[in-house]
């Protein structure tokens, strides 16, 4: 009680702890601050109330007139502030921990204070690099497959449509020197046989051309067939890649970094005198 004369007994206390994981890539040093009150026979750290102060807060004057009231604690004794470091330090080590988040699939582990939100986003764009990583292999696997189909579709078309433009002049040219005329020449015996034979030699080599334009679509189809089993493949993979990474994004996991007593450091303890009515 502020401005009260009676003045009671406790203990403040000022600790530095250090989380260490070397693992996670954690070297955190904190503070912990606190009152113990009231003061029993032995130190009970559990009775730990903390506070925020700083030596400002805190003053070597007694109020006049103050009467102090004698501890069941023996603070004259050097042995009782030996016994309560110890006991306060075995105390914080088992019960303190440190709390932050990791994903083993991306190998990160959250920083000091770092949110689980601002956690999120950072495996989130972890995941998205280590994608973007994958598909540029992908693209490079890809890439002469690709090239290499494209290029031969390419030639096949071309064969196809200088065939086609050859079947259709030889058609043409047919049809001009007289449809029939092989059949007619023969039955009608006036054609002598050079000229019945140019007149087949015509019509075999337009059918000929015909099955190279049959034989030369073909391979377009088969060109074109293969180009798309290609790309079905490619786009399989990038969505397999995608969703695989999008997975592990999520594979978010909490874990405690843990004290031993050598990380906690009693750096304070001293006796403060509470007023109270």
């Amino acid at each position: 009680m502020p401005g009260g004369r009676r003045l009671q007994a406790s203990l403040i206390a000022r600790v530095h702890l250090t989380y260490n994981d070397r693992r996670a890539g954690v070297d955190h040093t904190e503070e912990w601050e606190a009152v113990f009150y009231p003061l029993s026979d032995r130190f009970d750290p559990s009775k730990a109330i903390n506070v925020d102060y700083d030596h400002r807060d805190l003053s070597s004057h007694a109020p006049e007139e103050a009467v102090y009231v004698l501890p069941h604690a023996n603070l004259g004794r050097a042995a009782y502030f030996k016994e309560a470091r110890s006991s306060l330090r075995d105390h914080l080590s088992r019960s303190l921990s440190m709390r932050v988040f990791r994903n083993p699939a991306l190998h990160l582990f959250s920083r000091a204070g770092e949110s689980r939100s601002d956690f999120e986003d950072r495996c989130i764009t972890a995941a998205e690099e280590a994608g973007d990583a994958e598909l540029s292999k992908l693209r490079d696997r890809y890439d002469s497959a690709i090239s290499r189909v494209k290029s031969q579709l390419s030639d096949a078309d071309r064969r196809v449509r200088e065939l086609e433009t050859d079947t259709n002049q030889r058609k043409q040219q047919e049809l001009l020197q007289g449809a029939g005329d092989l059949l007619t020449g023969l039955l009608g015996g006036r054609r002598r046989s050079l000229s019945l034979s140019r007149a087949a030699s015509r019509r075999s080599q337009t059918r000929r051309t015909e099955e190279r334009l049959r034989t030369a679509e073909e391979k377009m189809a088969d060109k074109a067939n293969e180009l798309e089993q290609i790309e079905d493949k490619l786009a399989e993979d990038i969505t397999e890649i995608s969703e695989k990474w999008k997975s592990a994004a999520l594979q978010i996991e909490e874990m405690e970094i843990s004290l031993d007593k050598a990380d906690v450091d009693v750096d304070d303890l001293g006796v403060l005198w509470i007023p109270s009515a």
